[in-house]
C-alpha cells in the first residue's frame, strides 16, 4: 500500500487469474497526516475482504447503480416503471452529495443522513408555493426506489453486504394513507350534468371504466376489439397486457 505523488492512498493486488492490480482509496485529507496511514490500511483490508467473498473488482456510484437498475427495469418490464424510478432518482439522489460515493463506501451514518433529508425536504404545492412536510407514505417510495438498485447492486456482486442501507432505508410503518373521498351516484351525476361536453365525457367514462384518468387518457381507438368488446389497457407488472371485457352499452359509449 502507497500513496501517489498527488497524495493518493492505493492499494496493489493480485487476482488468482494472474496480473497485478491497483485501487485508488482516497487521500484521507479529512484526517491528520499522522492517521492517514491507518485510515488507508482500514480502507484496503476492507476492500480486499470484498474481493475474498467473491466482490467485483470494478466500482460504481450510488447515481451509477440507479442508472444501471433504471435501465434494467427499462428492459424487464417497459418505459412506465423506468420512467418512475428515474424521475425519483433525478429529484432525491442525484442532487444530493450521496449520488457521487462508491456504494462499497457507503455506511450507516451516511444513508441515515440521506434518510433525514429525504423525510425534512419541503414540498411545494399549488401556485402560491406554499410549503408542506412530505409525506411518510411518499418518502417510502422514494427509499424503496434507491433501496432496489442498491439490492440489485448485491446480485450483481458489486457490493457484499447492505448493512450500510438495510435498517436506514426501511420504510415507516403504518402509514399508507386510504382514499375515503367518495362521490355517490347523483353527486357523480350532478358532476357529470355540470362539465363541458368534452369533460363530461372523460368524467363519465372514469365512472364506468375502472381505470385512472392517466390510463384512460392513454387509450387509444386500436386498444378496443369491438368484435369481442374487449379492452386493453397497457401492460401489467409482468409485462403482459392488461385486458377486461366490458357490457355492450359501455362498449357502444
Amino acid at each position: 500500500m502507497t500513496d501517489d505523488a498527488a497524495g493518493v492512498w492505493q492499494v496493489r493486488y493480485r487476482l488468482d487469474a494472474g496480473g497485478q492490480h491497483t485501487r485508488a482509496l482516497g487521500k484521507f485529507d479529512n484526517y491528520s497526516p499522522s492517521e492517514r496511514f491507518d485510515k488507508a490500511l482500514a480502507a484496503a483490508r476492507e476492500w480486499l475482504a470484498h474481493l475474498e467473498v467473491g466482490g467485483a473488482t470494478e466500482s460504481v456510484t450510488v447515481m451509477e447503480a440507479c442508472e444501471a437498475y433504471v435501465n434494467k427495469i427499462r428492459a424487464l418490464k417497459g418505459d412506465l416503471a423506468a420512467n418512475d424510478l428515474e424521475d425519483r432518482y433525478r429529484r432525491w439522489v442525484k442532487p444530493d452529495p450521496i449520488h457521487k460515493i462508491e456504494v462499497t463506501k457507503l455506511t450507516r451514518d451516511t444513508v441515515t443522513r440521506f434518510r433525514s433529508r429525504l423525510v425534512n425536504a419541503p414540498v411545494k404545492v399549488g401556485k402560491l408555493g406554499d410549503i408542506r412536510a412530505r409525506s411518510k407514505d411518499t418518502v417510502n417510495r422514494d427509499m424503496a426506489a434507491l433501496r432496489a438498485a442498491l439490492n440489485q447492486t448485491l446480485q450483481d456482486g458489486l457490493a457484499t453486504s447492505d448493512f450500510a442501507w438495510r435498517i436506514p432505508l426501511a420504510a415507516f410503518k403504518n402509514v399508507t394513507r386510504r382514499r375515503e373521498i367518495y362521490l355517490d351516484r347523483a353527486q357523480r351525476k350532478m358532476f357529470i350534468a355540470m362539465a363541458p361536453p368534452d369533460l363530461a365525457q372523460l368524467i363519465r367514462a372514469l365512472c364506468v371504466l375502472p381505470l385512472r384518468p392517466g390510463a384512460l387518457a392513454s387509450l387509444l381507438v386500436s386498444d378496443f376489439d369491438q368484435k369481442f368488446d374487449i379492452l386493453r389497457v397497457g401492460k401489467d407488472k409482468s409485462g403482459s397486457d392488461r385486458k377486461f371485457k366490458v357490457p355492450p352499452e359501455i362498449a357502444a359509449f
